[in-house]
């Protein structure tokens, strides 16, 4: 190995000179492949876990491209323009093809990791006050060290993650007359298992546009040239990029929703709805799941007491920052006013009735996954109706809403599976478009037009998760004519509808009689069960929509509370089934014994008021349609990543961890128990072997396989 940091030295400014250090390094971490997101088979997901190593590899990739061709300007020597001070970076380069700084740190074995950083973040001020504003992009660093300290690990990982520095990480393997350097991924990220958003993580309020002098008597307004006009102010939508652009400058990561108030009581014509992130629900869903411990260093027990005396909501400063940002272009044209404390998940729901989205804005994680998703290619090349037919962005509501959706659980089709649940959402979705046409063709009302338009934003996202789930499956037939859904609700015929739903039933549902039910349940009862959702329990369900589906939902009912049932009678309820039977006997006033035959007396408006739960419950004894689904497509899987998931949930004590084949092509990590099993899988070398179940037909297949054999793909 090297006898001294001086040789190293040595090696690197030699390499530099002769245009040989890209070649003397070995990249084992894989960064340059696993940085590539131009895949047309890959569509990007918004995953909280990954997003520091995302950051991490794609920092790293762009400065390993940026070592060829290095032109050397200083080598261990004082850079400080001011008299008296000393800054001595070990190699300053630049490349004159992307006119880009490179500087390159070798740590000593007398620098501490802190140290080590320290110096990188000196050297780059005082470049930057030689060449003022070079951008971040524009400006590299190479960290060499022969050993990763945990300190290290954690200062370059929030440098890259969270201050958006470019910095490549390498271990020196060489030895003292040959260079040989290794490319080293931080792994400073535990993994908290927040695979989606828990409702209450999305903490919102709303900038309510009051109309000029709202108050003051109508007689002494003088009515605005211009006023009649129903195309919004241009300010609004500068507005709306003020603050997303300040959400980006503060580090925060949002979306604010730009739209017109359609109450016939309300003073505020126009209204922005602004989103952020509360890291406190985040903890607290880590802390109820187990994938943050008590034992897991001293600060968490002391969040836990501050949550509990204190519940925030996540209205921080930086929320109300980005949201008052615009003021002083909004008091120009109303008098802006903060009210709506609330979530996203609440605030969605009101704004259904009376909202009519304008635009959208993204920032932070989530404007960088907003701009992801709308560039990658294999969104553009297989859910070109998802963004417009390629001419929509993340502003227009149609875009920006589904990607606002996909932040929280998906309410439909999870993992790629059809189940009773999705069919019977994806016909309240169907039903509530055409019965809403319908009102509207009647009697057009604006408030009835936001409905329709919530609505059809989410079911064009359901049909294009649909139709890609369609073509996936060798057993699904295509139809004669393509789906048609109008956005004019004055549009649309009768045989368009017929044709869909004949499909859809023969097809999609491979004329399942369980998922025909579910799913015509859901189209014909949809204005019931949307009146629920809605959280309206005050006014009762019009008996004539309840007559249209009482027999429906009694059968329906009955097929979930029997599968149980019989679970029961086999002893075959364990863990969740036995919670869910408990809950299910609680609700509907059942003994455990109960005769099956007794199902047919249950009153329909009971088995509405709980039908959430017995749609839940429901997932766990109805099984999947079966699509045969063809060989996985070729992608760059970052098995590494997966393996730390893997690892951490193997400390835990979690039974069974390991990675699932999904129906939708993503290879996930995860516990692994299956419904109905309790043993837990032999591990003889988890270096080695990992639980690996293929989900991609809907049906489980798990066995013990080579990390190795699921690299090479042997396994799929």
């Amino acid at each position: 190995m090297l006898k001294s940091e001086k040789q190293l030295q040595k090696l690197m400014e030699k390499a530099v000179l002769k245009d040989t250090l890209f070649s003397s390094i070995d990249d084992v971490a894989k960064i340059s492949e696993l940085s590539d997101r131009a895949s047309e088979v890959q569509f990007p997901q918004f995953a909280i876990d990954h997003i520091s190593r995302l950051k991490g590899l794609e920092a790293g990739a762009s400065v390993l491209k940026a070592l060829h061709t290095l032109e050397l300007l200083l080598a261990d020597k004082n850079t400080s323009i001011t008299s008296g001070e000393v800054l001595r970076p070990d190699l300053v380069c630049i490349n004159a093809e992307q006119e880009s700084i490179v500087v390159f740190e070798l740590k000593k074995e007398s620098q501490t990791g802190r140290q080590a950083l320290t110096e990188l973040l000196a050297y780059e001020q005082e470049i930057k006050n030689i060449l003022p504003l070079v951008a971040n992009y524009d400006f590299n660093f190479v960290l060499v060290s022969p050993e990763w300290s945990t300190l290290m690990d954690h200062a370059v990982s929030a440098a890259i993650t969270w201050s958006n520095r470019k910095i490549l990480c390498l271990k020196s393997v060489g030895t003292s007359k040959k260079l040989r350097l290794e490319t080293y991924m931080p792994s400073a990220w535990k993994v908290t298992g927040a695979v989606h958003f828990p409702e209450t993580a999305m903490p919102c309020v709303t900038v309510c546009l009051y109309e000029k002098d709202a108050y003051a008597p109508k007689e002494d307004l003088i009515e605005e040239e211009g006023d009649e006009d129903d195309i919004p102010d241009a300010r609004l939508f500068t507005a709306l990029e003020l603050m997303a652009r300040e959400g980006d400058r503060t580090g925060g990561h949002g979306f604010a929703i730009l739209w017109k108030d359609h109450f016939s009581h309300s003073l505020c014509k126009y209204n922005i709805t602004v989103c952020g992130v509360s890291p406190f629900s985040l903890f607290h869903a880590s802390r109820q799941r187990g994938n943050i411990l008590e034992t897991d260093g001293h600060l968490v027990s002391k969040l836990d007491d501050y949550l509990r005396h204190h519940d925030p909501a996540g209205h921080s400063n930086s929320l109300t920052d980005i949201a008052t940002t615009a003021s002083s272009i909004l008091e120009e044209i109303a008098d802006p006013m903060l009210e709506g404390f609330s979530t996203w998940n609440a605030e969605r729901t009101a704004l259904e009735t009376r909202a009519e989205p304008l635009m959208c804005e993204f920032w932070g994680s989530f404007g960088e996954y907003a701009r992801d998703y709308v560039t990658s290619p294999a969104v553009r090349k297989h859910r070109r109706n998802t963004i417009l037919n390629g001419l929509g962005n993340w502003r227009d509501p149609a875009v920006g809403v589904p990607l606002v959706r996909s932040f929280t659980r998906p309410d439909l089709f999870v993992d790629g599976n059809v189940r009773c649940s999705d069919a019977f959402r994806f016909g309240k979705l169907v039903g509530l478009d055409w019965t809403l046409r319908l009102n509207i063709r009647q009697s057009d009302n604006p408030q009835l037009r936001c409905r329709f338009i919530w609505n059809r934003i989410e079911l064009m996202a359901a049909v294009d998760e649909m139709r890609l789930l369609a073509d996936a499956a060798e057993n699904v037939a295509s139809p004669e004519n393509p789906l048609r859904f109008y956005d004019d609700p004055m549009l649309g015929e009768d045989a368009d509808l017929y044709a869909f739903l004949d499909w859809l039933h023969i097809e999609f549902f491979q004329n399942s009689p369980m998922h025909n039910h579910f799913f015509d349940l859901g189209l014909e009862g949809c204005l019931a069960f949307d009146r629920k959702r809605s959280g309206l329990f005050t006014d009762p369900v019009p008996q004539e929509w309840m007559e249209r589906i009482s027999g429906d939902l009694s059968v329906a009912a009955s097929i979930v509370l029997s599968s149980y049932r019989q679970l029961y009678e086999e002893n075959g309820l364990w863990g969740e089934l036995t919670q869910y039977y408990q809950l299910l006997l609680k609700l509907m006033k059942l003994r455990k014994n109960f005769a099956v035959s007794r199902l047919s007396g249950l009153n329909p408006e009971e088995i509405l008021n709980y039908w959430d739960v017995i749609l839940e419950a429901s997932d766990h004894v109805l099984e999947p349609v079966f699509h045969a689904h063809a060989a996985v497509a070729t992608a760059t899987i970052d098995w590494d990543w997966l393996k730390q998931g893997v690892d951490e949930m193997r400390e835990r004590g979690v039974k069974n961890p390991g990675v699932t084949l999904l129906p939708n092509g993503q290879v996930v990590s995860g516990e692994l128990s299956p419904m109905g099993t309790i043993f837990e899988m032999q591990i003889e070398n988890p270096e080695l072997e990992v639980v690996f179940m293929d989900q991609s037909n809907g049906i489980g297949f798990m066995r013990v396989v080579t990390w190795q054999d699921l690299k090479d793909g042997a396994v799929f």
